[in-house]
């Protein structure tokens, strides 16, 4: 009688280099299921990076699930962190595991898009508030001309 193969997981190598933050399979397939984008945010100023992150819509990401508020100490023990390096003080630095919706992620690229396309509109039709705005009358400041092509 013939044994059957049994699944198992896919074997990687002990000693093989790998990048120091790459998430499980099991864990990236979680974060995809719930439709959120994952991010690293190291603990640096005082987690003044990530109180920002939190009130930007990112959530820890946990052993079972997310915490939202970072207030949580229970839940604080079973956030995803690394050790990432040391801050100029000699303290270690600590990287979380952060993740937010992908709706949110894309209406935050489109905002953050806004600046530089408005910049190049300005350029591309020799509107450059760029002098004016240091103080410099605009009849000094002709830097661009009107109708430029890029090639």
């Amino acid at each position: 009688m013939a044994r059957g193969r049994t699944a198992r997981k896919e074997r990687v190598p002990f000693g093989v280099p790998r990048k120091k933050l790459d998430l499980s399979p099991e864990l990236e397939a979680r974060l995809t299921a719930d439709d959120k984008w994952w991010y690293w945010f190291n603990d640096v100023d005082h987690g003044e990076e990530l109180r920002q992150a939190l009130a930007g819509g990112y959530e820890f990401v946990t052993a079972d699930g997310y915490d939202k508020t970072g207030d949580d100490q229970e839940k604080a023990g079973k956030r995803i962190s690394k050790l990432v390096g040391t801050n100029k003080d000699g303290s270690p630095m600590t990287g979380y595991l952060m993740a937010i919706k992908n709706k949110w992620r894309e209406e935050d690229k489109a905002k953050k898009a806004e600046q530089p396309d408005m910049v190049d509109e300005a350029i591309l039709g020799g509107n450059t508030p760029g002098v004016q705005g240091h103080g410099v009358d605009a009849k000094y400041g002709g830097t661009y001309k009107k109708n430029i092509s890029i090639k």
